[in-house]
């Protein structure tokens, strides 16, 4: 499907795929932006959550308890 939708894309003209190419790098940008913008505290003041309290946490589940503080304060931006 992938293989097939860039096959059609080479046959497009060069402003075309331009277009393409630019809507996909604004897409991952924004993307990226987000979840930066949701791991800040901007507008809590100090009032900062304690993910774990362990001495020894492992990148894996420190990256996840990241991701889903990033996640839990994003979805409370917009209630």
């Amino acid at each position: 499907m992938i293989q097939k939708t860039i096959e059609q894309l080479r046959t497009r003209p060069d402003h075309h795929k331009r277009f393409v190419a630019f809507s996909a790098s604004l897409a991952v940008t924004a993307v990226v932006f987000s979840v930066w913008f949701s791991t800040h505290n901007f507008f809590r003041g100090d009032d900062t959550t304690v993910i774990a309290q362990a001495k020894d946490i492992g990148p894996i589940s420190s990256f996840v308890a990241t991701l889903s503080s990033g996640f839990d304060s994003f979805k409370n931006t917009f209630k």
